[in-house]
Formats: C-alpha cells, structure tokens, sequence
C-alpha cells in the first residue's frame, strides 16, 4: 500500500507541500524568523528535488525514513 505522499504528483506553487500537494507553511517565506522547521532534526542526504519548503507531515516522514536507515 502506497503512503499518500507517494501518491500525489509534486507541486510547485507557492504554498503547496511539493511531495504531498497539501497546503504547508513557510515562516521564513514571510519574513518570520525561525520556521517551525527549525527545531527539526537535520534531513540528510536530500534529493535535490526535495530542496524546498515541505510541510510538517512530509518533513516527519522524510525523518522517519531517515531514522531507519543504517548508518554509513
């Protein structure tokens, strides 16, 4: 069974989580300083696709995935 983040064709406006297409928050594109995503855990190793704003939900899955894979 695919996750809905696998699902859904990226998207690229403004506002709109490029893996998921759900609406996501930037606070850093509105001049608000730190992003929620601040306190969040480092995402390694990013697919160059992936070098945007996602929201919180994909940014948790992303870390998920991240967490179980072994180290190198």
């Amino acid at each position: 069974m695919q996750n809905e983040m696998d699902s859904k064709p990226p998207a690229s406006a403004p506002g709109i989580c490029p893996l998921c297409g759900e609406a996501r928050s930037c606070a850093m594109e509105t001049g608000i300083h730190p992003c929620w995503c601040a306190s969040m855990p480092v995402l390694l190793n990013v697919d160059p696709q992936l070098a945007r704003c996602v929201c919180a939900r994909c940014l948790q899955q992303l870390l998920a995935r991240q967490a179980d894979q072994p180290a190198a």
